[in-house]
């Protein structure tokens, strides 16, 4: 389980900020340009609009430069929908899309969405301070008494062995 480590230099400082000129200088040429075309008046027109919000990026760690997050957990929700057709309430909606965006949040921050649900942490960013001191075992046991995972099955056997003096 994994938790993001600041680094000593941050990616906008380090690599980022340089852009920041080039950007300046991109936004004052198209201000000062008109073109022909209807289209590409247009899109200069909503370029000029959210130039402030096209390159957050450069100016703020954290920020991705693309939607692809976005993008994916729609598709999560677009996968919900397609299998609950005409199944949806809006209090059952309501609890998955909540439920969604913690797995969402869990998976960018590279923590275990069960395991964050099973702490009964309420902050995904006080888990993941919390993950460096040893937590007490759950009450709720993943696996019966007894069962041992495949993956196991060999360290397990060893154990045996050595407990037994079959070596």
């Amino acid at each position: 389980m994994l938790c993001p480590v600041p680094s000593p230099k941050n990616l906008q400082e380090e690599y980022l900020a340089k852009h920041d000129k080039e950007t300046t200088s991109f936004f004052q040429s198209l201000t000062a340009q008109s073109f022909h075309s209807e289209a590409a008046e247009a899109l200069r027109t909503r370029l000029l609009k959210y130039q402030e919000k096209l390159f957050t990026f450069i100016h703020y760690d954290g920020v991705p430069w693309n939607n692809n997050n976005a993008e994916h957990a729609i598709k999560q929700f677009a996968y919900y929908r397609e299998h609950t057709t005409g199944m949806l309430r809006e209090t059952g909606l309501r609890d998955y899309l909540v439920l969604l965006s913690i797995c969402q949040t869990c998976r960018y921050k590279g923590v275990s969405f069960l395991h964050f649900l099973l702490s009964k942490a309420r902050d995904i960013d006080m888990f993941c301070e919390r993950k460096h001191r040893k937590r007490p075992s759950s009450a709720l046991e993943l696996y019966p008494k007894g069962f041992t995972h495949w993956h196991l099955d060999s360290v397990h056997k060893k154990r045996l062995m050595h407990h037994t003096g079959e070596v």
